[in-house]
């Protein structure tokens, strides 16, 4: 599934909107926004989601867009069995 992170200009400030969020969150600055937007989207993509964050600007053009990909599983390293097997 494909989640959206939406970064605009609001009244006074920067609105961070997502469909995973009960609401809009408000910043004054538009960094302390798109910080938070990439926050969210790490968490989703941590979780095995993708993510487009959408950046506009106060003229309502897209300024920016990324796209996170889902974060790959870690692999445990295999033990190493010895020279002639285990012992």
């Amino acid at each position: 599934m494909l989640y959206s992170v939406l970064v605009s200009p609001a009244a006074g400030g920067w609105m961070v909107e997502s469909d995973v969020l009960e609401g809009p969150l408000m910043f004054r600055s538009g960094g302390g926004a798109e910080d938070s937007a990439w926050r969210i989207a790490r968490a989703l993509a941590d979780n095995g989601a993708w993510v487009e964050i959408r950046v506009t600007v106060r003229d309502g053009h897209r300024m920016s867009r990324f796209l996170c990909p889902p974060e790959a599983p870690r692999l445990q390293p295999a033990e190493p069995a010895g020279l002639y097997g285990a012992a």
